[in-house]
């Protein structure tokens, strides 16, 4: 489990684990941010310390809609117990924990100040250390619960944008969360 907190602007931090260039890893603060569909978000200054790749240039398009170059880098994290390679895109601001990353797990968050963000591992997403989970496979191999889940990934596959699939799993562990409990409905 990877533990954090909501600050007082409403952001939810937690720490990633990144191999720096002395061979251990090291924490980074960073926000999390599901509108960010890549896999971590650093300055210059933290990537600098780190065990990286050569640099290369990647196509990104911002919030605002425009279409940009950032310099990207190859690197090591800590994820749910295990080492896995990430894409590191470099660009100021605060440091950007995305959905890619992301995938395979549900986060929890008390949207109070101070309030708990967690982040768990979902087993059934169990991947190799460098294999993420594409969109087609989130919803193809959903965990066996329910037919129900498979409908509604199915339809919102359909219905609407490929980052709502991906985040699917997110939505599916709310919905149990607040289901009421009894006969017939899933455990």
């Amino acid at each position: 489990m990877i533990r954090g907190r909501v600050n007082s602007n409403w952001e939810a931090w937690t720490a990633v684990e990144l191999l720096d260039k002395e061979g251990l890893f090291r924490a980074i603060d960073v926000v999390l941010d599901t509108g960010f569909t890549g896999d971590l978000l650093l300055t210059s200054d933290v990537i600098e310390q780190l065990e990286v790749s050569e640099a290369v240039e990647a196509e990104a398009i911002l919030d605002d809609g425009q279409d940009v170059m950032l310099s990207s880098w190859r690197g090591r994290a800590l994820w749910h117990d295990g080492s896995v390679s990430v894409l590191i895109l470099e660009a100021d601001g605060d440091p950007l924990l995305g959905i890619n990353l992301l995938r395979g797990s549900r986060v929890t968050l008390d949207v109070l100040v101070a309030g708990d963000v967690t982040i768990d591992e979902l087993s059934p997403y169990r991947e190799a250390p460098d294999k993420r989970i594409s969109t087609g496979d989130l919803c193809r191999y959903p965990p066996p619960v329910s037919s129900l889940n498979v409908r509604t990934c199915r339809h919102f596959y359909n219905l609407l944008p490929k980052l709502l699939c991906d985040s699917r799993v997110n939505i599916k562990a709310q919905w149990y969360h607040t289901a009421p409990s009894g006969p017939g409905t899933p455990a």
